[in-house]
Parts: C-alpha cells; structure tokens; sequence
C-alpha cells in the first residue's frame, strides 16, 4: 500500500484493514464461542448418558426408602415419575439436538478463528443464541458471545477477509 493519500481503492487492502487485523477481532469471540461449544458438548453427552445411568441409582434408593416412615408416598410417587421421565425418549431426542448444535457451535468457532467460511461461523454464532441448543452456563453468556460474534464477523471490513 502505498503512503499517497490520493491512491485508488485498489491498491489499498480489501476492507481496510489487513488480514492480521480481521484475525485479532474475530480472536476473542471465536475462543469465547469455542468455549461455549464444548461446554455444550460437555453437557449434551452428560445429557444423553444421564438416563442411562441415573434411574437404577433412583430405582436403588426407591427401594432402600421403601420401609422408611420418613418418606411419604407423595415423594415416592415423584421419584418414580423422576424415573420414568428421565428413561423417556424426549431426553434422547433432546440430547441428540444438544450434541449436534455444540458440534456446529465448535466447528463455526474454529472456521471464524480461521477467518475460512463466513455462513458456518454465521451458524455458529446463530446456535449459540437459540437457548435450547446451547447447554452452557444458563443462557446469557452464549446469547452475549452468539450476538458479539455476529456483530463483529457482520462488520464489512472483517467480513471481506473471509475465504
């Protein structure tokens, strides 16, 4: 680039900023969102072993408690309905869901650290807005990263950088 004032457009870089820099802005929201990914991923797997492992425990202190005057048989009865629900598909189901935005949320983090494909970073920080399909830390921090993300790869001089 040259130090003339006066240059045409096409001789300075696209976007205005240099690649380096588009790097550096994208930098801290794709870690955040790479986080927040397996955070998710954490949490879905947890998700999906949890009905497999957590109704025989359930099961196991239903019987313990069973002569036990201490427990009422209104507590049983949601034990039970615990039980039941947490052997349902719907968990299944859900989990399968959760596993498959974290995986996308890691993915688009990776290709936007990368500045490499604009419409999977876009998707990644979609996913980590959408509450249901981001298991991290409530539902603030990826809403916040989700929205800071797009904000920044959204920017036309960032955007321009993208392969």
């Amino acid at each position: 680039m040259s130090d003339n004032p006066y240059s045409t457009p096409t001789e300075m870089s696209p976007g205005g900023i240099t690649r380096e820099e588009a790097l550096a802005k994208v930098r801290m929201p794709a870690t955040l969102l790479l986080i927040t990914g397996i955070i998710s991923l954490l949490g879905a797997l947890a998700t999906f072993a949890l009905p497999s492992v957590l109704p025989p425990v359930l099961e196991s202190i239903l019987e313990q408690t069973s002569d036990d005057p201490n427990v009422s048989p209104e507590d049983r009865e949601q034990m039970q309905q615990a039980i039941e629900l947490l052997a349902s598909p719907i968990n299944y189901v859900s989990a399968v869901i959760g596993l498959v935005g974290a995986v996308i949320m890691c993915i688009g983090a990776t290709k936007m650290k990368r500045l490499e494909s604009f419409g999977l970073s876009m998707a990644a920080c979609i996913v980590a807005i959408v509450p249901y399909l981001s298991a991290c830390c409530t539902c603030i921090f990826p809403i916040a990263i989700g929205i800071w993300g797009i904000v920044v790869i959204a920017n036309q001089d960032v955007k321009s950088h993208f392969s």
